[in-house]
């Protein structure tokens, strides 16, 4: 069991480099667009982590970038290198246009988004790799979109309590176990 878990967690860790770090979709000679790619990727990470983009926005915005660089490699040799960085900026600054200036400090949910965003890429993982069947893969998504739903309700009044806090986190945790369970 635990072989199975350390195993499928280097191949998460490669599924990774190769989608969020660009790896896949750009040639050794492309190390720009390979940065640019990941750049972008990270400030998702950071700016849903930080509660100034929803969950939503960022989902949308990851599965661009990947699609940008899905669209970069199946062009190969006539892939045009300035037009996918464009894109790649284009997807930047709708990120920030999107973003707030600072969450304020009641409704911060670091750690929760924090597990949120990974649990998203386990499931991309799990998706991209067949690992996750697609009824696993329904299950994970109405847990992860009810936890959102909690979160956004926790967050409404302006100031989430310490008690709610508290909940989201272990609800978060469970979802995280139930999702790792699934490998």
């Amino acid at each position: 069991m635990l072989q199975n878990l350390v195993c499928s967690l280097h191949k998460f860790n490669e599924h990774k480099r190769l989608t969020s770090g660009g790896g896949a979709y750009y040639t050794k000679l492309e190390t720009k667009l390979r940065s640019e790619h990941s750049q972008v990727y990270h400030s998702i990470q950071s700016a849903v982590t930080e509660d100034r983009i929803s969950e939503e926005d960022a989902r949308d915005a990851v599965d661009l970038l990947i699609t940008v660089g899905e669209k970069h490699l199946a062009a190969a040799a006539a892939a045009d290198a300035t037009k996918t960085s464009a894109e790649l900026s284009e997807i930047k600054k709708s990120i920030r246009a999107k973003m707030t200036d600072r969450a304020p400090a009641g409704i911060i949910t670091p750690k929760v988004n924090r597990l949120q965003f990974h649990m998203e890429e386990v499931i991309r993982f799990g998706e991209d790799s067949d690992r996750l069947s697609s009824g696993d893969l329904k299950t994970l998504r109405r847990k992860l979109d009810s936890l959102e739903s909690k979160e956004d309700k926790a967050k409404a009044s302006g100031e989430i309590s310490d008690r709610d806090h508290e909940k989201l986190l272990e609800d978060t945790r469970e979802i995280w176990r139930d999702a790792l369970g699934e490998f």
